[in-house]
Order: structure tokens, then C-alpha cells, then sequence
């Protein structure tokens, strides 16, 4: 009889010695450094995979076939499950950490009299501050496997001064599908509808396109929130 095994449990395997009822709940949790284009600094992620539902299957090593035509017509299913295999990998594959920032005495009150524009110095100063402690932040990313009836994935993260919710699923030839998001505005202003150009109004299969090409979660998330935000 061969062994059992889920479409998680061969992405991410239980550690030898665990016990884990497939049946059950199954979350992966990992950090990592994700570098974010124009930042003086990598930002971390805090990523959560969640696995509701087990979907039973085996690992093929051979696969015999009497003509080529035969391999084709498997190549947009297996291109399918590479993509969202190795998409899972880079988003979740490492566990890395961090040090952790020095804590700041806050019980030292200091007051001094200032200029107009040593004020003002210091209110750009604080803005600043401000924005790069928003920036050292561990962003927050969770995810819901699906692979019934087809795999998908559903996305949330801090997005504006919300959460951004996506629902995607991963089609034939490692197509992605954008099946619900609330990042986009549906409503269309004539001043902005531009078909063409790289100018032209953002559509959301422009969104799965780009994770097409990431191929990472967190990337594919940064890029969001410094372009739609």
C-alpha cells in the first residue's frame, strides 16, 4: 500500500517525530527579508500559509506514454503545479530571523527652545522618523491554500490604511487568475482610462500578470503598496 501523502505535506514536509492529522488545520509560518525597490533597507515579512483543507495525492517519478503528443497535452497541468509549487517555495521555503532593534528609554523628557525654522527642521525630521519606523515594521502576510477545484490562493495584507484581500487561482500553463481583489477601483474615470502606454489604467489581470513574473508573494505585495498606494 503506498503512503499517503497532501499536496502541502510534499511542498512542506512534517518533520520526522511531529505528529499532524492531516485532517486537521496545518499552518506554516516563516520570516523573511524582502528587499523593496528604492528602501534604504530590506523590509521584514511575517508570512502565515494556512491549509484548511488536505488534498491527497502522490509524487510521480515515471510516467509512461506511447506517443508525444501524449507529453504535450500534460505540459499546461504541470506547468500549473510547478508555478504555484515554486511560488509556495519562495514565499514560505526559509525561516529566517532577525536581530532585534534597540528599545529606546522613553522616560527622558527633554524640552528647548527653538526657531521658526529649527521647527520646522524638526517637524521634516519627525515625518521622516516617522515614516522609516512604518518602514522597519514587519509587514504581515496570510494566505489560504485552495486546490479544489482548481489551486488558488487568498491573500491578505496591510494595504493604505486597510488590508488588501486578493483571491487568485493558478490556471493551465501557470496562468494566473485574479478572481476577487479590493485594491482597484472599479470605477472608471475617463480622465485615467488609458488602454495603451505605460500610463494606461491598471486591470486586475495586469495584477496576476505581475506575479507571473515575481513568482514571490512578498515581492509581488511590495510592489503593490509602493505603486497603488
Amino acid at each position: 500500500m503506498l503512503p499517503s501523502y497532501t499536496f502541502d505535506g510534499i511542498s512542506f514536509p512534517i518533520v520526522d517525530g511531529q505528529n499532524h492529522d492531516a485532517s486537521e488545520l496545518r499552518t506554516i509560518s516563516c520570516e523573511r527579508d524582502v528587499f523593496v525597490l528604492g528602501a534604504p533597507q530590506r523590509r521584514r515579512h511575517e508570512n502565515t500559509l494556512f491549509v484548511y483543507k488536505p488534498v491527497y495525492g502522490q509524487t510521480i517519478s515515471e510516467l509512461p506514454f506511447s506517443h508525444p503528443r501524449q507529453l504535450v497535452a500534460m505540459l499546461p497541468t504541470l506547468r500549473q503545479y510547478a508555478f504555484i509549487s515554486r511560488l509556495l517555495a519562495r514565499s514560505f521555503g526559509a525561516n529566517i530571523t532577525g536581530s532585534g532593534l534597540e528599545k529606546l528609554d522613553k522616560s527622558i523628557i527633554t524640552r528647548e527652545v527653538m526657531t521658526t525654522s529649527a521647527k520646522f527642521k524638526r517637524f521634516v525630521a519627525d515625518k521622516e522618523a516617522k515614516r522609516d519606523s512604518e518602514a522597519e515594521k514587519p509587514l504581515t502576510l496570510d494566505v489560504v491554500l485552495s486546490v479544489h477545484p482548481t489551486a488558488g490562493l487568498s491573500i491578505v495584507f496591510p494595504f493604505r490604511d486597510a488590508t488588501a484581500n486578493i483571491e487568485l487561482q493558478v490556471l493551465a500553463n501557470g496562468v494566473v487568475n485574479i478572481v476577487s481583489q479590493n485594491i482597484l477601483s472599479d470605477e472608471l474615470d475617463a480622465a485615467q482610462d488609458i488602454s495603451e502606454g505605460p500610463r494606461r489604467k491598471m486591470k486586475p489581470h495586469d495584477l496576476g500578470r505581475l506575479l507571473e513574473v515575481f513568482e514571490d508573494l512578498c515581492q509581488w505585495a511590495e510592489w503593490i503598496r509602493k505603486n497603488l498606494s
